[in-house]
């Protein structure tokens, strides 16, 4: 089965946006593209978030896939939402593919998972995948 990262992959990357518009905008966003098949998500938000983030999920992405969710810190950057991914990669096996956006995190999580394919989405790009 293959699992996505959500900001950068599904939908486009708002973070880097002013937070309030970021906040006031984010769940109008139209996904990137729509997975077919079997697919989960694992995404670096926090928890606190999960409202939003299923609502959209759930407007936006058809068969409500699984979601996991960054539990615990609410700093950490991007370090720690790839330690956050691996190990959720690593509690799901049947996960055999990760697709995600963030350069350094994708090193990271590809690094400390050899047996995981882990594919690069390079959004500003025009949506190409590096392997």
């Amino acid at each position: 089965m293959i699992a996505y990262d959500l900001d950068g992959v599904l939908v486009s990357d708002v973070w880097s946006l002013d937070l309030e518009y970021r906040i006031a905008t984010r769940n109008f966003l139209k996904p990137v593209f729509v997975p077919q098949g079997e697919y989960a998500i694992i995404t670096g938000r926090h928890v606190a978030d999960a409202r939003a983030t299923m609502e959209w999920v759930a407007l936006h992405l058809q068969r409500n896939p699984p979601v996991a969710l960054h539990i615990g810190a609410t700093e950490g950057g991007a370090r720690a939402s790839a330690a956050w991914k691996i190990r959720v990669l690593r509690e799901h096996p049947e996960y055999r593919t990760f697709v995600e956006s963030d350069e350094g995190q994708y090193k990271e999580i590809r690094d400390a998972l050899p047996d995981t394919r882990v594919l690069h989405f390079e959004y500003e790009l025009g949506a190409r995948l590096a392997f």
